[in-house]
């Protein structure tokens, strides 16, 4: 008996040992599909908090042997993704931050996010890159224009910006597809919007696959 596409990610959420990644990106995918078509909106609110990354994926081409791919984040590694409104609704903005951990180690990307409601898509730029191990600040300084890119941020076309379009959130877990294609499934870890402990050998590249090729940020080499 198939469980429905919800049930699926959700006992993912709960045991990732009960499905495949490709089940549950076959799963995302459907979801996606109902939201297309129910165009149901998915409200900001529910987006904010902080977030950990459990499973990145593609639909491949459809003349592919292997239509779908799916690659869930080793357990020694943790990314996650926090996002903190500053401005009180209906505007829509505020700071996301990505960091990771391997063991003490920590990084973190920090820039202004804007929620695009209709589309249910969250842009965002990285303006800053703080490094730091244990309770230690390493360094903290601007990337990518710094101020004058965030100044810019508010003003720029989507098309020229990176963003998510979220298509599921529930209780425990969001979904959404990156601008480069790429599916990607996070738990929800916390909502006062303080991000926890995240780890990881190179953060960016697990983001480019849902990015695209666009450059977010200098290349950074960890032990």
């Amino acid at each position: 008996m198939l469980l429905d596409p919800q049930d699926t990610v959700i006992a993912y959420l709960d045991s990732a040992q009960g499905h495949s990644p490709q089940e549950v990106v076959q799963a995302l995918v459907q979801l996606e599909k109902k939201q297309r078509r129910d165009r149901s909106p998915i409200p900001a609110e529910v987006i904010l908090g902080t977030w950990q990354l459990l499973l990145v994926g593609r639909q491949g081409p459809a003349h592919r042997r292997v239509k779908v791919q799916g690659r869930k984040i080793p357990h020694w590694i943790t990314l996650q993704l926090t996002y903190r409104q500053s401005d009180p609704l209906p505007d829509l903005r505020g700071e996301i931050e990505n960091s990771v951990r391997w063991r003490a180690l920590q990084l973190k990307l920090t820039g202004p996010w804007q929620y695009l409601a209709p589309q249910n898509r969250m842009a965002f730029d990285f303006t800053r890159l703080s490094c730091g191990l244990g309770e230690k600040l390493i360094f903290s300084r601007s990337i990518r224009g710094g101020e004058a890119a965030e100044r810019e941020f508010w003003s720029k076309k989507l098309k020229d910006q990176a963003f998510f379009t979220y298509f599921w959130v529930g209780d425990r877990g969001m979904a959404a597809r990156g601008k480069g294609g790429g599916l990607a499934l996070w738990k929800r870890v916390g909502d006062d919007g303080a991000a926890g402990p995240a780890e990881g050998i190179n953060l960016l590249e697990e983001q480019r696959g849902l990015l695209g090729n666009r450059r977010i940020a200098e290349p950074i080499t960890l032990p």
